[in-house]
């Protein structure tokens, strides 16, 4: 199931960062593209984590499956949160805009990786 996560993985952030990068060098900001990349950039690695974090805990204690995924979500928010209070005072004049394209990127990662491992773990029923 690693195997597929980071190749399904790998594909979907392909596109997404395709579908970024049009949009950070046609609609964003001069002083916003690194905010909007740094995002893209933090989830990416944070989600990768977490599922390959998440997959192999399900391995191991299968029964739990409901409670590891909402326990690493959790976690997952919880370091989300602590990127974006350390990062959030570099663009003060684009606040609403810095945080719109955060919860964009939370949102858009970690639902690929619930929706990724809840089919995973369906199919395997």
């Amino acid at each position: 199931m690693k195997k597929d996560f980071s190749v399904a993985y790998l594909l979907f952030s392909f596109v997404i960062g395709i579908i970024t990068a049009i949009s950070v060098f046609t609609f964003i900001p001069q002083g916003l593209k690194t905010g909007v990349v740094s995002n893209a950039a933090f989830f990416f690695f944070v989600t990768y984590l977490f599922g390959i974090l998440l997959i192999v805990f399900l391995e191991k204690a299968r029964q739990q499956a409901t409670g590891l995924i909402l326990s690493l979500v959790f976690l997952k928010m919880i370091v989300a949160v602590v990127y974006f209070l350390l990062v959030f005072k570099r663009y003060d004049e684009m606040l609403i805009y810095f945080t719109f394209s955060f919860f964009i990127s939370y949102l858009i990662f970690t639902t690929f990786e619930v929706a990724f491992i809840v089919r995973k773990l369906n199919k395997k029923q």
